[in-house]
């Protein structure tokens, strides 16, 4: 591999675990936000009588306690699914928890993942202003034939609010249809006016609950508020609150989010997420309305408010010692916009509500961008493939981790022919080094020359300079892809391979001064080193020091990362290491033969 191509790898690992670095180091150093009381600055417009819907306007920041009513009793009714099992309470009239009875937290403790276990604020609460009041009392009635549970409620003005939930009963044996409808429940609104003035509803929240961490070593960069917006999606992390910034551009802690408040259009879905399950809230627009009417039938802002786990709170719940480093959670909210109702009149709005895996072809199911969810990247098409492929494979092998490993032989014998070339082009650099020697000597004072005779040499010789390259620059982009795939794939939670019992974390056996010890990764670096060891040696010494730096770039990037990972970049050095020694007894290359002959 000559300097150019070295320099191209080098550069570009770099750059990703500079990136990487830079916001890991914002993860630790991240301060809770100032929970500063703030003063609520929503007008109330409810004696206006007004023909038109009412326009959104900026919405102050909630304040950090807020003001209860009365104490009222709680009530919980619970309907579940072989899938999940839901907990509805009448304060606040919404899902206090989600139970997901097909996923672990992990395979020793044996608890259940709990959504929203960390929020105070029922999933589908209704608040004029994001977080308050959202624990309101409401009479709540249960339906067993129609799988639903229905709260009600008439406040002070008159203006009554029916809530209807109902759970996901799915008799389709069609993929897709289990895909789609498995984990989404319905939730109608209905709003209506039993007073004798017109009323106006201004803007309204409903609430999508809070995301926070499953264990200690959850990263807080992936727990936050997602929503998409006009044409694209925006993720706002738990670190985002805590301001922060680089040199002159440092940003104080922010109380909620957005700061200031910002006036949207055309919100298609928001919700908490963190780095493998998500709470979505999707308004349901009419399909045969024209694309004004479904903007206007969509949401018009989102809020989200951070709130720091103390340790008490970790305990509590089951969760065992929470170390040292900060947790958080995230509540979130999508807005509507708000309309007017004459005396007697009533409004519905309905809404899907996704509480469960965040997996791509459910998602994807969902048919309304919330496949955008995932973010794959710049790379997304390609961790997209895997992904699908991974999950065929893994059909067919039942194991992930088989099919990770069939799946790295696959594009590994695809790219052989590639990697021939490749090393054969190397082999003759090699052979070349010694005159390409005597040209750098000869011509060192005269560097255009001795570009021109270099190139004219390789040109008789035969040689592409950038053969050596190819095979690693179609790597790079398999290897990100994996990267960020990893990242969102929770198809592999609690699959394990030999010691790993999670392949979505990193395989530590042990701790050694308080340092992980993770096999995998180290088991990466070794054959990567052999793998060196066994390939052509190109370029003068400095670039072949340069080149044996590689492998302490991947271990840093995928020490404390998830094991597939190691384990896919482990299986592809074994294969090239076997590549090398089936090819290593072809005919050497020697410089009678590659030399072109002499017409006579």
């Amino acid at each position: 591999m000559d300097k150019k191509g070295i320099l191209i790898i080098a550069v570009a690992v770099a750059a990703f675990l500079g990136w990487q670095m830079y916001y890991g180091k914002q993860m630790q150093t991240a301060k809770a936000a100032q929970q500063a009381a703030r003063a609520v600055a929503v007008a109330r417009a409810a004696e206006v009588a007004k023909e038109n819907p009412v326009p959104l306007e900026p919405v102050a920041p909630a304040p950090a306690a807020a003001p209860t009513e009365a104490p009222a009793d709680q009530q919980i009714e619970t309907l579940a699914t072989k899938s999940a099992e839901y907990s509805f309470t009448n304060l606040g009239g919404g899902i206090q928890r989600v139970k997901l009875l097909d996923h672990l937290v992990d395979k020793t403790a044996g608890a259940k993942i709990v959504l929203n276990e960390w929020g105070s604020i029922p999933i589908g609460a209704v608040t004029e202003t994001p977080g308050w009041k959202a624990n309101a009392p409401f009479k709540i009635t249960r339906d067993d034939s129609a799988h639903a549970i229905t709260f009600e409620r008439v406040d002070e003005r008159q203006l009554a609010l029916v809530k209807k939930f109902t759970v996901p009963q799915f008799d389709s044996q069609k993929d897709g249809d289990r895909l789609r409808d498995e984990y989404l429940l319905k939730l109608d609104l209905s709003f209506a006016n039993r007073g004798t003035a017109p009323l106006a509803v201004p803007t309204y929240f409903v609430h999508a609950g809070s995301a926070g961490p499953l264990h200690r070593l959850d990263n807080s960069l992936f727990i936050g508020l997602n929503y998409f917006r006009e044409s694209s999606n925006k993720f706002i992390d738990a670190t985002w609150f805590a301001g922060g910034g680089f040199l002159f551009f440092k940003k104080p802690p922010r109380s909620v989010y957005p700061e200031p408040p910002e006036p949207m259009s055309d919100v298609r879905w928001a919700g908490v997420t963190n780095q493998y399950f998500t709470t979505l809230i999707t308004p349901l627009v009419d399909p045969k309305a024209n694309s004004t009417d479904q903007i206007a039938q969509r949401g018009v802002g989102v809020w989200a408010q951070r709130t720091r786990l103390t340790s008490e709170q970790w305990r509590a719940l089951g969760h065992g010692d929470p170390g040292t480093t900060e947790h958080f959670s995230v509540d979130g909210a999508l807005a509507m916009g708000g309309f007017t109702l004459a005396p007697g009149q009533s409004v519905t709005r309905s809404f899907h509500i996704l509480a469960g895996p965040r997996e791509y072809r459910r998602l994807r199911e969902m048919n309304d961008y919330q496949a955008e969810l995932l973010d794959f990247g710049m790379f997304g098409l390609i961790s997209k493939g895997l992904l699908n492929s991974m999950n065929f494979l893994k059909g067919a092998l039942g194991s992930y981790w088989a099919a990770i490993i069939v799946l790295t032989i696959c594009i590994r014998s695809a790219m052989w022919p590639l990697q021939n070339r490749a090393t054969q082009t190397a082999k003759k650099m090699q052979l070349l080094s010694p005159k390409l020697k005597e040209l750098q000597e000869k011509f060192k004072d005269d560097p255009m020359r001795m570009q021109q005779e270099t190139t004219k040499m390789w040109k008789e010789y035969g040689i592409n300079p950038f053969g050596g390259c190819l095979p690693m620059l179609v790597q790079i982009p398999i290897f990100f892809g994996f990267y960020n795939m990893l990242n969102k794939a929770v198809e592999l939670r609690n699959n394990g391979f030999l010691w790993v019992p999670d392949l979505s974390q990193p395989d530590t056996i042990a701790h050694v001064a308080g340092f992980p010890l993770n096999p995998l990764p180290l088991v990466m670096a070794v054959t990567m080193l052999v793998q060196m060891q066994l390939s052509p040696k190109t370029g003068d010494a400095t670039q072949q020091r340069m080149m044996m730096f590689m492998p302490l770039i991947f271990i840093a990037m995928c020490y404390n990362y998830a094991a597939a990972l190691a384990l896919y970049w482990s299986v592809q050095n074994v294969f090239s290491i076997v590549q090398l020694y089936v090819t290593r007894n072809k005919e050497a290359p020697t410089l009678q033969r590659i030399a072109p002959q002499k017409k006579r």
